[in-house]
């Protein structure tokens, strides 16, 4: 059998030394590796047949040697394994792996307003700064348009990431959701209540609505800003813990669309049922009795009164 380490450093110099030749009129560039492994697994079987052994036979379904794939058969490798952050592989020409689908990023700028989660398959709205009212200089807040000419008015909108929503306004007995984050937000977003009424549906799509507290949880990232870093009981940090292309997002509290009603599996203070939220500034396990790390904190916001308690939030669609 070959032995590969006598020429897979001249290849690794000699591939650079090619793809510098051309100037960038190869058809493709970077995927030295994968070449390299194309390589690698082609003679492998052919001194394995050379020994009399079996040419493997793509197509059967069976991972032969000197495959990497067969149809459908990915031989338990996925994207992430193959050292790609997201996306989908698939069993290209001569059972070899097809990365085209594979991303070197997790999540992905639609260019417009959106974000989409390869690693979930969920789309995320984008968040924005609003405007001062007379010169359209970004702001967070009225204070960010005093003495610039801005008028001392920050500008909202749907997408203003500092605005906040109420959960329910109505209350008891079941707390439904008819708080602004239902009856404003969303239904800006999707073109009227409930479903679509001639309006205009936020991205083309009209079936935005709150994510769940896991979905909130899962585009949390302690890589992000200050997040690394322990903060102490209570600590909290500012900036937000999220991968930018999100937009800005507040170091603060979001609304999930996950509930609990109390009763025997759940108590809650007052009777009440309670809201999930999740913080995303950087707080610690530390202030909830755990083991100092740092981590997506998830709140349980009573719906009790006032009802109409506003925290911020972040729409999400399932994409099909």
């Amino acid at each position: 059998m070959p032995d590969f380490s006598k020429c897979d450093a001249k290849y690794s110099t000699k591939w650079s030394q090619a793809e510098t030749e051309a100037g960038g009129m190869c058809p493709s560039s970077g995927d030295e590796a994968t070449v390299q492994a194309f390589l690698s697994q082609g003679t492998n079987a052919l001194g394995v047949t050379l020994a009399g052994g079996m040419l493997p036979m793509c197509g059967n379904g069976v991972v032969d040697l000197g495959e990497q794939c067969d149809q459908s058969n990915l031989n338990g490798q996925t994207c992430a394994s193959l050292g790609f952050a997201a996306g989908v592989i698939k069993c290209g020409a001569g059972c070899m792996f097809d990365t085209s689908g594979c991303s070197g990023s997790r999540f992905v700028n639609n260019g417009d307003g959106t974000v989409s989660d390869l690693l979930t398959g969920l789309m995320w709205e984008q968040k924005t700064a609003g405007h001062c009212v007379l010169n359209r200089i970004a702001c967070f807040s009225d204070q960010d348009c005093i003495g610039n000419g801005g008028g001392g008015t920050c500008e909202s909108c749907l997408h203003c990431v500092m605005d906040t929503y109420s959960w329910t306004s109505s209350g008891r007995p079941d707390f439904p959701p008819d708080g602004t984050a239902f009856l404003t937000f969303l239904y800006g977003l999707n073109g009227g209540p409930p479903s679509p009424s001639g309006g205009t549906c936020y991205a083309g799509h009209c079936d935005w609505r709150l994510p769940t507290v896991d979905e909130l949880s899962s585009i949390y990232d302690i890589t992000q800003g200050v997040c690394p870093y322990l903060l102490g009981v209570g600590g909290y940090s500012s900036s937000a813990c999220i991968d930018p292309f999100f937009g800005p997002t507040e170091p603060s509290e979001y609304w999930a669309a996950t509930t609990h009603p109390c009763g025997p599996s759940f108590s809650c203070q007052d009777s009440y049922d309670t809201a999930d939220a999740v913080h995303f500034g950087a707080i610690t396990e530390t202030s909830y009795g755990g083991q100092g790390r740092t981590v997506a904190a998830k709140v349980d916001y009573t719906l009790s009164p006032p009802w109409f308690i506003r925290s911020y939030v972040r729409a999400v669609r399932s994409v099909p």
